[in-house]
């Protein structure tokens, strides 16, 4: 078991029934679904981007239209989660 402070927690991608938890230069599995991870985690520094990821707004260093860079990595931005995006970047 490890200890993962939610600001240290960059982002989270789904791999089926389990989740890879990215920290940095180390990520971590675990097995829970990606809809159970995001009920555990806080709405304000955390969203939901596209059915694959979850992205701690903290972390986030650009977006562009259908990606966003968090950290060394690109994510895809699902075209269900743009809106709720950048109405939660607006407002931060």
């Amino acid at each position: 078991m490890v200890r993962i402070n939610f600001n240290d927690l960059q982002y989270v991608e789904s791999i089926g029934n389990y989740v890879k938890i990215f920290s940095g230069k180390k990520f971590y599995v675990s097995h829970i679904t990606m809809r159970e991870m995001e009920t555990l985690l806080p709405t304000k520094l955390f969203i939901r981007t596209h059915r694959s990821f979850i992205v701690n707004l903290s972390h986030v260093s650009s977006i562009s239209d259908n990606d966003i860079h968090v950290g060394d990595a690109r994510l895809a931005v699902g075209k269900t989660y743009k809106d709720n995006l950048r109405t939660r970047l607006t407002i931060i």
